[in-house]
């Protein structure tokens, strides 16, 4: 006599899925030796629940074999409370607020819930996240400034999820529609305005080269100098001298008083200082007041972003602007369009970018001084 399923004892095995083949519910009843309707009801809130034993049988081989349920199937299935997650690299950042409140409002108002997310530019913390994402049945992925592809991310544009990510221009991989954000020309904006007003001896104040997005600010900053004939001043804080590890700082702004006592120890002789954003713009206007010089008469300075902050703090920080609440708006057009398939998905790498930024010139940059800064130490 054939026993029955029910009493059979689920056996250990290796995740023995062929490469790039996703698990369906049907690998999972042949793994754990159940019915796939039972899986079913294991894996979602269904009114005929299984024991709490055989649950823990099914989860363990969902688990053996990575296997993500197929949000876009159960979204087809149920057309009910469609949602898409967003994953920003700091949530303390005020960078991002308006670009998340672009986003937001165009998905409500076409009947989409969001998730947000908050990666920190950690890598395994990102994958985590995703991961809790698809267990909430999102249909979409909007990353900001995505560095590297983690396995959730991957296994989620394989199982067909729509994959939209803010970048820098170099930054392309296979699958992932790229909203492309150009910093090198933010760089060449906030550069001509300082040489402009005749200074020549410029600094950048930026932080270690983790992202595309900073490695595409410094390569603008550069090629900016070279062009002027000035590559003989190249004055890069926190990626060259020796304030490389910021683990400690919470924040852009606490960053700027080791930045500026490096920078008034080695070279005092610069006259302006552009900073990697407001944040870090503002701390070093307070830390240089904190060491008795003034903005701009002593050295300008001048950030990115346009910070809600930046028109009110003194001096009003020059800054390279961006619409970021209508950048939101358009990432989230672009991944509705996705979805209900006006515009057409690829494999391949898929670019469009954003409208241009802007110089909005306030109070915190002018005419280099004409005399010679002394420094004690």
């Amino acid at each position: 006599m054939t026993r029955d399923w029910r009493e059979r004892k689920s056996i250990a095995v290796k995740n023995v899925m062929p490469q790039g083949k996703a698990a369906t519910i049907y690998d999972i009843a042949s793994l754990a030796k159940v019915s796939p309707s039972t899986v079913s009801r294991a894996l979602t809130q269904s009114k005929h629940p299984v024991s709490a034993e055989m649950r823990e049988r099914i989860l363990q081989a969902a688990k053996q074999l990575d296997y993500i349920p197929n949000a876009q199937a159960r979204y087809l299935k149920t057309q009910n409370n469609p949602s898409i997650g967003i994953i920003i690299p700091s949530i303390d950042n005020p960078f991002y607020p308006s670009l998340v409140r672009g986003m937001a409002d165009v998905a409500v108002e076409q009947g989409y819930s969001i998730y947000l997310s908050n990666c920190d530019r950690e890598y395994q913390l990102t994958d985590r996240q995703v991961l809790s994402m698809l267990e909430l049945n999102v249909h979409g992925i909007i990353s900001i400034y995505l560095d590297k592809m983690t396995p959730s991310l991957r296994s989620f544009i394989e199982r067909g999820g729509a994959l939209v990510s803010l970048t820098g221009t170099h930054t392309e991989f296979e699958g992932v529609h790229n909203i492309q954000v150009d910093k090198v020309e933010e760089s060449r904006i906030a550069m001509k305005h300082l040489v402009g007003l005749g200074h020549r001896k410029i600094a950048l104040f930026m932080d270690e080269l983790n992202c595309q997005i900073r490695a595409d600010k410094v390569q603008g900053y550069r090629e900016s100098l070279e062009q002027e004939g000035l590559t003989e001043y190249l004055y890069i804080y926190g990626l060259d001298c020796g304030q490389n590890d910021h683990s400690h700082f919470s924040t852009d702004a606490d960053r700027a008083g080791t930045f500026v006592e490096a920078f008034l120890r080695h070279s005092p002789e610069c006259t302006a200082i552009l900073c990697m954003n407001d944040m870090l713009a503002l701390g070093v206007c307070a830390a240089l007041r904190k060491h008795g010089y003034r903005v701009p008469e002593d050295f300008s300075v001048m950030g990115y972003d346009n910070a809600f902050f930046s028109e009110f703090c003194y001096p009003a920080l020059t800054t390279v602007a961006l619409e970021k609440y209508a950048w939101g708006q358009h990432l989230m057009r672009y991944m509705l369009d996705l979805l209900d398939g006006s515009r057409k998905r690829s494999n391949s790498v898929q670019a469009d970018f954003l409208e241009p930024v802007y110089l909005l010139e306030r109070e915190s940059t002018a005419k280099p001084r004409s005399w010679e800064i002394s420094v004690t130490t």
